[in-house]
């Protein structure tokens, strides 16, 4: 059964661009949502918010992997991030779908033009938030339609 949602963290990523899609997942209350670390010390975001991880890499279950969220970050384009490169390959070939942001597409570009892949540039949080409501079939089309137009014009209505 696939009921858990992995957000992978590390020293600098950048918490901005996935925290809609993050509040979208937990307000329905259905998924079980893991932050997962390569270990259990704390990290600090670009922006300064210091995240304690609920589990290492180790703990993840690609076959209970609904989505795996990668934030951007500067570790990306340093190529530090090999490690959770290989996790979110894991959990792709289990069946789960990945969703990466920013610069943590670098890693994952060639999952790209899959059904199971979500992806936002740097300031596409909006996006990246629609994309990974509709991989994880939260809402009705139509209220997801209306969620994207009150976030994205003010209103709920067609323009």
């Amino acid at each position: 059964m696939r009921d858990a949602v992995y957000f992978l963290i590390f020293d600098g990523f950048a918490d901005w661009q996935t925290a809609l899609a993050l509040y979208e997942i937990r307000r329905p209350c259905d998924w079980r949502v893991r932050v997962i670390a390569q270990t259990m010390t704390p990290v600090q975001s670009a922006s300064g918010l210091r995240v304690t991880p609920d589990e290492t890499l180790d703990a993840l279950e690609p076959a209970h992997a609904a989505l795996i969220v990668l934030p951007g970050g500067h570790a990306w384009e340093r190529g530090r991030l090999d490690y959770a490169a290989h996790a979110a390959q894991r959990v792709h070939d289990a069946g789960g779908t990945v969703a990466a942001s920013g610069s943590a597409m670098l890693a994952t570009s060639h999952l790209a033009g899959g059904s199971r892949y979500v992806c936002a540039p740097e300031h596409g949080g909006l996006e990246f938030a629609r994309g990974v409501i509709a991989a994880l079939d939260l809402y009705e089309p139509g209220d997801r339609e209306s969620w994207y137009r009150l976030f994205k014009h003010g209103h709920p209505a067609t323009a």
